[in-house]
């Protein structure tokens, strides 16, 4: 007979620590830990901000839907929404570390990707429109022309 058959009551338990196991693999294994390491977020975020956004991170680490994604003067805000949290801390990326480039993956789908001064190694990858919009809110402080937003690029 099967533990969790003779024992039903460790189920939430089991499930529990499976959730949280998931979450802190995919935080180090897609960057999120390695990026929270040097931009983790001191104070609460001030700015514009997006809900249900979605990114990928290092080795296809999709965060789909469940980013709130913010923007002001100073930098880039990723936050991860509350059942996802675990192993996920808010970041702020300053401007200054961060640089842009358009590439087009699949066949027709625009990102942009993000890479961060102190963390190369982890790509944030976009979707173009809210890249565009975040752009606009962000003005003269977006890391990169907008011509540069224009040239898609085959990711290799």
């Amino acid at each position: 007979m099967q533990p969790l058959q003779r024992h039903p009551e460790y189920g939430p338990i089991v499930f529990g620590a499976l959730w949280v196991g998931v979450l802190l693999v995919l935080s180090a294994v897609g960057g999120w830990r390695q990026l929270a390491e040097e931009y983790r977020a001191a104070v609460p975020f001030a700015g514009r901000r997006w809900w249900f956004r979605s990114a990928e991170l290092r080795w296809a680490v999709h965060y789909g839907g469940c980013l709130t994604v913010g923007v002001n003067a100073e930098g880039l805000s990723l936050a991860v929404l509350f059942p996802f949290r675990i192993g996920h801390p808010s970041l702020f990326i300053p401007w200054r570390d961060v640089s842009a480039t358009e590439r087009t993956r699949w066949l027709f789908f625009s990102v942009v990707e993000l890479r961060v001064r102190r963390v190369p190694s982890v790509p944030v990858r976009l979707d173009r429109r809210l890249a565009q919009r975040i752009e606009a809110e962000a003005r003269s402080a977006w890391p990169t022309s907008a011509s540069a937003l224009e040239r898609p690029a085959k990711i290799t």
